[in-house]
């Protein structure tokens, strides 16, 4: 069944928008909805947008240094979380701490990128790719596993992993899975995520861990899948207890 994702954005970010468009396409299940391309010259924008919003499972802003500053964009984010809409925001990275109103620093905001002023082409790379892991989170929302996955997909935002090793405690603070599958805690790679599988019918999912240097193997973990995109518990190695879950 098709899901409408209504895109919220600046006329400034258009080929941002357009970017969002062809990577929620390309699963074949999400349908965009973008008000500029309702061509019912009969009908009030203010409707089209109404309208839109109403039809719309989940609202994706595109949130930058322009857009937070248009008055449709903020009206818009205002009647969707007045309506109770799902809010997935894409947002510039650099403008965090400047949001106010419904979305702000606060807010869950696991899809940021970073923008270029030195290199469109780069910043144009940049956010594609995180269209690209929002595209798919919404998939695995409905339960549908998209082409290509990355363990990216799966944990979105800022983790901690806790296990028991020889009867201690040990725990990896503030994990993020980045550039697909890279493992940083505290802001240093560890590992590179490897032989991803997944399976959301049986709810779990199993991965290994590897020298980002080498690709030589550290672990194994096979885990349950307690909450998608929340959180994971399970065994590494076969033996050790460990569980994943988010905290931002």
């Amino acid at each position: 069944m098709s899901k409408k994702v209504f895109i919220s954005y600046s006329n400034d970010d258009k080929n941002k928008m357009r970017s969002l468009e062809k990577r929620l396409k390309s699963g074949g299940v999400l349908t965009p909805i973008i008000i500029a391309d309702d061509r019912k010259p009969s009908v009030l924008l203010s409707d089209k947008v109404k309208r839109g919003i109403e039809e719309c499972d989940y609202f994706v802003p595109i949130l930058t240094k322009r857009s937070i500053i248009n008055q449709w964009v903020n009206q818009e984010i205002g009647y969707a979380t007045a309506l109770k809409r799902s809010i997935v925001p894409l947002v510039e990275a650099q403008i965090i701490n400047k949001l106010k109103g419904f979305i702000h620093k606060q807010t869950d905001l696991p899809f940021q990128f970073k923008s270029n002023t030195k290199s469109a082409h780069s910043e144009a790379s940049i956010f594609s790719k995180r269209a690209k892991v929002l595209a798919n989170h919404l998939l695995l929302e409905n339960e549908i596993l998209p082409e290509e996955v990355s363990a990216e997909n799966f944990f979105p935002g800022i983790w901690e992993c806790e296990y028991t090793l020889n009867g201690k405690k040990g725990i990896d603070p503030r994990v993020e899975i980045k550039n697909g599958n890279d493992y940083y805690s505290n802001g240093k790679l560890y590992f590179k995520v490897d032989d991803l599988r997944i399976d959301l019918k049986k709810g779990g999912m199993s991965f290994t861990k590897c020298d980002p240097k080498d690709g030589s193997r550290i672990a194994h973990n096979v885990l349950r899948i307690v909450k998608l995109n929340e959180r994971y518990e399970g065994l590494e190695n076969g033996q050790t207890p460990i569980a994943y879950y988010r905290i931002d």
